[in-house]
């Protein structure tokens, strides 16, 4: 999506355009590229509202 940005006159436009030729809903599509970002360490993420990161307790 980011290579798309600059074709398009805002992000939403890029992720709509991009979306329908991959076949997805936009908003999944926002979605993929988020978590990307977090993955990569480029986004905050996997927080609660509080702040404080989700944890996983197994029982």
């Amino acid at each position: 999506m980011a290579e798309h940005r600059g074709d398009y006159g805002g992000e939403w436009e890029a992720i709509s355009t991009v979306a329908g030729r991959l076949g997805m809903t936009p908003e999944a599509l926002r979605r993929l590229g988020r978590q990307a970002a977090v993955d990569a360490g480029g986004a905050e993420g996997g927080r609660r509202r509080n702040g404080a990161p989700w944890e996983l307790t197994v029982t």
